[in-house]
Parts: C-alpha cells; structure tokens; sequence
C-alpha cells in the first residue's frame, strides 16, 4: 500500500503535498489496512520510510530538488488553471482534505485570489479587461460616488456599467452586483474604500465604514431624521430590502420619536418637569379604570397639555419611554413602527408582559375558557390589540394554553 502511496506522490506533476490531503486521498485503505488513523500518523510513517526522498515540514511534504508549493500556490495555481470561479466545493474536490479554514485564511492571504460570490472564489488574472473597458469601470464609480456625495454601492455600480460594458461582463461571467464589486475593489483599492457593498472616495467623512455611519452622513441627520427621506435614499442606493429595517433601529437609537415620520435627536429634545408631571396625571386618569390603557383608544389630544411638538401617540409613547412619568408601555411581541399596538400600565402594575395582562383580565371578568373566535372578540373589545388575529406567544403561553380548540386559563 506504500509502494501505491509512493508511487503516487512521485508521479503526480504536483510537487508538494499535505499529509491532510495524503490521508484523505487514501483513508479508506488506511482505515481497512492499517492502524493509520490521522495524518499526522500517516506523516510519521512517511518520514520513517522515505526519509532522504522528500523534505519533510509540519504540515506538507516536497519532493526533494523541486519547487515548494503551499497551499496558498496550490489555491492560486487551481484557479488560473481553470480559468473561471471555483466554488469552495469545488476546490475541497481538487485538494481532498481541505477545509473552510484553510480556504478562508488563504483567500485572506492572496490578494490575486478575489471573493466572487457566496462561497466562491476567482482569480483577478482569469479577468480579461481592455484598457477601455477599464476606463469605463473607472468612470463609472468616480460618476456613482460624485452623484451620491462620495458614495456608491455595488447595485449602483453594476447598473451603472451592465449596458455601457456587456461584453466585458459576459466574456468574464460577471453575473451579479457582487461579482462586479469585488473585481472593481482589486482592480480600484488604491482609490476608494472598499468594504462591500459600499464604494466610498478617499474624502467620505466616515472614518469607519459602517453602513449606519454611512447613512448619517448622506442623511445629514445631526438634529433630526426622517423615515420617509431614509427609505427614498435606501431604494436610490440599491441597499437590500432585508437590512433596510435593521439599519433604521439602529439609527433611531439616538433619536426621539415625535411623530409617525419624524425624529430629534435626543441632544436637542427636551420637555419640562411641569409637562411630565401633567401627562402623569393624565394616563393616571386615563388607567385608573382598568388598569391599562391602549394608544388605539386615545382618540382626542386636543386635552393635553401644551407642548413644543404636535400631539401625537408616537409623541406620547416616546415620553413614557425616555422619561419617569410613573408608568411604561406592553406590547405584544410583533412590533410594526406603523401601528401602535402598546398598553399604557402603571409602573407598580403586576403585569410585565402583553400575556400577563391578558390573563389578568380574563381572571378578573371570571373567565376560565374560551374558544379562538371567543378570544379575538374579548381582546378587541377590552381594546388589547387593534389587529384581527390573535397575537402568536397567547398561543405558546404556558399560562393559558390552547388545546383541543379552547383556550384554557389557569390563574
């Protein structure tokens, strides 16, 4: 079986190999054969058995006389011999034995090995561009970032170039924003930032490349923030639908809400002791019947004290929330910033969840049971929630579980 192994390595084209590729290539005949288990074993037996014919190292073996190729070669040479992108599944076929954090790391090192897409990796050599297609990617980004204020995203960028540069995209298999970004970043690193999906000029005020930072400067939000301006400047910048969300929570961290659109930011925010003391009163009257009180239901703000802000319910929950008026908000746990579907309680309330409240006041009206359809009435008419379907953690609470299609309230 050695002789097979030794035959192999002496006449395989490739100069150096790892014992983890070694292994793997003949496990199953190690494993059937031998009590060679792992490749450091296989490593050890090698070494012993041919030690003048091969210079040994920690992790690979080299025929002696013959370049040395680690796999940071090996990655790179695989690559330009197929000419195209590899997929990570591709390139474990090719070296048996390797794995994600061999690949990652030597991808890291390599800088003419590219990202291409998810799990897939090229290299820029296997790119063949003209020096006026080159011209043109150049121009199409300095256009993209002095339009947008020193900025540009992958989207822009690739819809920028797909008409004006076809043959260039088809004749490299460019298929994608992403594709595109990361031939330009190799291509242009010493003339914008890069940190994808964001193209940024030299000059972009944002030290650190964040795509909140980002949005701050292109917002020019220091006093105030508007969502509608924010989702107009997301969809123009091609930023994906599913962190468009993520992004706004993170913006609004510094901001007070004061209506369903607009923010302060909490610098330039500020109400008087008087006025928290007034509101105070006021939800104090507003719960004192029930215990709660929903924003659905504060119809009129026409009796609430003056203020430097339109009256609004956003207003309102933004006060209870950022200052001490004695109470705080429940809410179910789907949140939706279009709707507001929060319980006003006092803070010596005994409910602390929208589940808890609940159960407190089907107990309090001496209900035990009820079906779905029961349910959704109850809770809209004791004004709970404002939606047509019952929230989803009544369904998973503990306290009141749902079985054989009745509710069931344990107190």
């Amino acid at each position: 079986m050695f002789d097979e192994l030794h035959s192999f390595i002496v006449n395989s084209p490739q100069t150096s190999f790892y014992y983890f590729e070694l292994f793997s290539h003949f496990q199953g005949s190690f494993l059937a054969e031998t009590n060679i288990d792992n490749p450091n074993f296989l490593h050890g037996m090698l070494k012993c058995l041919y030690p003048d014919e091969f210079a040994y190292e920690r992790d690979l073996l080299s025929k002696v006389g013959e370049l040395r190729q680690d796999i940071d070669d090996r990655l790179s040479q695989l690559l330009l011999e197929n000419g195209r992108s590899m997929t990570k599944a591709e390139i474990k076929q090719s070296i048996p034995g390797i794995n994600d954090f061999i690949i990652a790391f030597s991808v890291i090192r390599l800088q003419e090995v590219i990202q291409w897409d998810y799990n897939e990796f090229n290299h820029i050599d296997n790119i063949k561009i003209t020096p006026e297609e080159r011209a043109l990617l150049s121009n199409a980004i300095k256009a993209q970032t002095e339009l947008h204020k020193g900025y540009s995203s992958d989207t822009l960028l690739f819809s920028a170039v797909k008409e004006n540069c076809k043959e260039f995209l088809s004749r490299n298999n460019i298929a994608n924003p992403q594709n595109l970004y990361y031939v330009a970043s190799c291509l242009f690193e010493g003339d914008y930032r890069f940190k994808r999906p964001h193209i940024l000029s030299k000059e972009f005020p944002a030290q650190e490349i964040s795509i909140t930072n980002i949005a701050q400067v292109l917002l020019h939000c220091e006093t105030d923030l508007n969502y509608e301006k924010y989702n107009r400047l997301a969809a123009e910048l091609g930023w994906a639908g599913g962190t468009v969300y993520a992004i706004f929570s993170e913006l609004e961290k510094n901001f007070i809400r004061v209506s369903e659109n607009d923010y302060v930011r909490k610098t330039y925010f500020g109400v008087s002791q008087s006025l928290i003391n007034s509101i105070s009163d006021m939800l104090q009257g507003l719960a004192s019947k029930s215990g709660y009180f929903a924003f659905s239901s504060i119809f009129d703000y026409e009796s609430f004290p003056k203020c430097s802000y339109k009256w609004n319910g956003f207003l309102l929950e933004s006060i209870i929330t950022e200052y001490d008026t004695g109470f705080h908000i429940i809410s179910p746990q789907i949140r939706d910033r279009r709707y507001q579907r929060g319980l006003i309680v006092s803070n010596d309330s005994p409910y602390d969840t929208f589940e808890d409240l609940v159960i407190g006041s089907l107990i309090s009206d001496g209900i035990s049971s009820l079906s779905e359809t029961e349910l959704l009435k109850y809770l809209r008419m004791r004004g709970l929630i404002i939606a047509s379907a019952i929230p989803q953690e009544l369904y998973e609470c503990p306290r009141m579980p749902f079985m054989n299609e009745v509710f069931n309230v344990k107190g």
